[in-house]
């Protein structure tokens, strides 16, 4: 019986092997993240196939996470009516770099959805961080309103003081067209634009959604999305990046339902996303690039960084070493001189030698003569100084006193041979 253990092991094996092809990929995915009851999927999800947020998306979530924002709504009040035509929003944002790159694109705002229309994004405010935004006319009856401190993608930043959630009126409230304020309620967060290639964010915001998994059997509600014939159920409200979608449009369906799977039909728990994506990434915001330079994310998340200002610091460090003479470079303590400067100094030098010496020849010939006149003049008339004044007489009498005192030939005497 021994013997057949090993085929049975195989064969227990290859059916291992085909049971796990067989499972849809959905349920081999990212959806069950909790240890609470498994989320389900109702077909094989490949469009809804969760992947990591692109190198740069990742790099500006640490850095943004460094700030704790939080928003205050200052007017007009909640629940107060406002007058017919546009009117303005103003909000303040503490902690919260808002910012938008003419290059780079979007970085750190401020959303606002009024109902399930369009999102507002603002990306600047005054120096007391208030944010003013003009906001479209509101038809008669209540409305909803929505404001929360968001990533470059859209994403909303996690905790309760970076979001706002209020209502307002015109002419009269409509209790009927708002849910109950302790209701349930889902907002769609889109992309500010996709990118070809590229991974698509996904997020959402759940408003008096309670807390799950706390303990055993404490499911109240359940996500749906569905996408390209796909649908999967989620139980935690948590951002997600779906694979790269083809060039085209694409609508993105998100249901809240209750714990049984039933949807709840609170106004705008059931909502529509389009996703259109592009057929060229030109243009495409650098958050969906695979990283950042140090200077692009500083530009993204820093109000502050100003590159031209650090382009004019090094030039202006240069501009010492530019204005020196360019005849004598100093590296490290050391003289490098021109070879033109040293080629003239040494010419100037050869030719003050020249003169030197000619100078000193003319001496020497000097004294040559000199001396040759010294040795033919007796020593009397050598040590005679001649009186100034009396020029013509000693023209004359140097010659008589050198004829008088040469001996002539007559006069040598001889030596008597001995």
């Amino acid at each position: 019986m021994l013997r057949f253990l090993p085929r049975r092991i195989a064969a227990l094996a290859l059916c291992l092997a085909l049971l796990l092809l067989i499972v849809p990929q959905a349920e081999a995915a990212f959806w069950n993240r909790s240890n609470g009851r498994t989320a389900s999927s109702r077909s094989n999800a490949v469009a809804l196939q969760e992947v990591a947020p692109p190198g740069a998306a990742q790099q500006l979530i640490e850095e943004l996470n460094r700030h704790q924002p939080s928003l205050e709504l200052l007017s007009p009040a909640a629940e107060s009516l406002v007058p017919a035509g546009p009117w303005t929003l103003r909000l303040r944002i503490d902690d919260w770099p808002l910012l938008e790159s003419a290059s780079l694109g979007p970085g750190a705002h401020v959303v606002v959805q009024l109902d399930g229309q369009e999102t507002v994004r603002a990306f600047t405010a005054n120096a007391e961080g208030v944010v003013e935004l003009t906001m479209p006319a509101l038809s008669p009856g209540s409305h909803r309103l929505v404001a929360y401190a968001a990533l470059p993608w859209g994403e909303a930043v996690i905790g309760r003081e970076a979001r706002l959630s209020w209502t307002l009126h015109r002419g009269i409230r409509n209790s009927a067209a708002l849910p109950q304020e302790s209701a349930a309620q889902l907002v769609t967060i889109p992309a500010p634009t996709l990118a070809a290639g590229s991974a698509t964010p996904i997020n959402w915001l759940l408003l008096n959604a309670p807390l799950q998994h706390l303990r055993p059997g404490d499911d109240q509600w359940r996500l749906r999305l569905s996408l390209e014939g796909s649908s999967v159920v989620l139980d935690r409200a948590q951002p997600l990046w779906l694979s790269a979608l083809k060039q085209g449009e694409h609508f993105l369906q998100l249901e809240l339902l209750d714990a049984n799977g039933e949807p709840l039909d609170a106004p705008f728990n059931s909502i529509v996303l389009e996703l259109p994506v592009p057929s060229s990434r030109s243009g495409a915001p650098a958050f969906y690039r695979s990283q950042l330079s140090a200077d692009e994310l500083a530009e993204l998340s820093d109000p502050l960084f100003n590159p031209t200002a650090d382009e004019a610091f090094a030039a202006e460090e240069l501009e010492p070493e530019d204005s020196m003479d360019q005849s004598v470079l100093v590296i490290e303590d050391e003289e490098i001189i021109d070879p033109d400067t040293v080629i003239a100094s040494q010419e100037e030098a050869v030719e003050e030698e020249v003169v030197e010496g000619e100078e000193e020849e003319e001496e020497e010939v000097e004294q040559d003569i000199n001396d040759q006149t010294a040795q033919a003049e007796p020593e009397a008339v050598s040590s005679i100084d001649p009186p100034a004044q009396e020029p013509q007489e000693l023209a004359k009498e140097p010659e008589e006193i050198v004829g008088a005192d040469i001996p002539s030939a007559d006069d040598t005497p001889t030596e008597a041979p001995s």
